[in-house]
């Protein structure tokens, strides 16, 4: 099947992909390769973003998640970290006049531990401005771990259990998922890996249980349009039986 023929397939709603997922990789690669600092990497990986909400806006996708800074990514050094947090501040403080013209409405999923308080109002800001968007949501895993954010709605389950707002037989499917940090995130249907790593790195383990996994060798600066198409190719070809025949 030829791109083009994708394209029109896609805008006449013929591929139910409602919501993709992204984990964003190789950044730090890129720029090694070019031989550059981690940092030119960073900043042309966060422009690629802009980018991907405009492939998701014209392909008619209607929620995508993009895994931005991970509880893991602490682990780095304090000048990349600190790094990554104003590029991504700068971005969505640049961004917002474009978002709300767009009707893209943003929705920041995550913990603002040890976030600086700059960092975090930009995003909630954004998030804040945009909250009548209806064309397209864009989930930003900020500051996210999957195993964090069961160990949260545990936690909430046993506090209301607790204070007598619940008994143990109420806890059901939908409670846990109601007491998720990402509570407000759909399940995905589709997850985009960059780099060629195989691997889902902590990201969203309620939501992907039945997603469809595409590894991709192309490094996240270079991701293109066409590769982008490509993914959408590889799941038009998937089977999704949910556990069925």
């Amino acid at each position: 099947m030829s791109f083009k023929k994708l394209e029109n397939d896609l805008k006449e709603f013929n591929i139910p992909l409602n919501h993709l997922g992204i984990i964003m990789d190789g950044n730090g690669r890129w720029a090694t390769k070019r031989n550059l600092p981690r940092s030119a990497g960073h900043r042309q990986g966060a422009l690629k973003i802009k980018d991907v909400i405009g492939y998701a806006l014209k392909y008619k996708i209607s929620e995508i998640t993009l895994y931005t800074f991970s509880t893991e990514n602490w682990k780095r050094s304090k000048s990349e970290v600190s790094f990554i947090f104003s590029l991504v501040s700068d971005l969505f403080e640049g961004y917002i006049d474009e978002l709300i013209d767009k009707k893209i409405k943003v929705n920041i999923v995550g913990a603002q531990n040890n976030v600086p308080t700059k960092v975090w109002n930009s995003l909630k800001k954004a998030e804040f401005l945009s909250k009548n968007g209806d064309q397209l949501k864009v989930n930003i895993a900020f500051n996210y771990g999957g195993q964090e954010d069961i160990l949260y709605s545990i936690k909430s389950i046993a506090n209301k259990i607790i204070n007598g707002e619940i008994i143990p037989e109420n806890i059901d499917l939908k409670l846990i998922q109601d007491n998720l940090i990402s509570k407000d995130v759909e399940p995905i249907d589709l997850l985009i890996r960059t780099s060629g790593e195989q691997r889902i790195s902590n990201f969203m383990p309620w939501q992907i249980s039945y997603s469809e996994i595409y590894f991709m060798k192309v490094l996240w600066p270079d991701f293109s349009e066409d590769d982008f198409i490509e993914a959408l190719e590889e799941y038009k070809r998937r089977n999704r039986r949910f556990g069925g025949i």
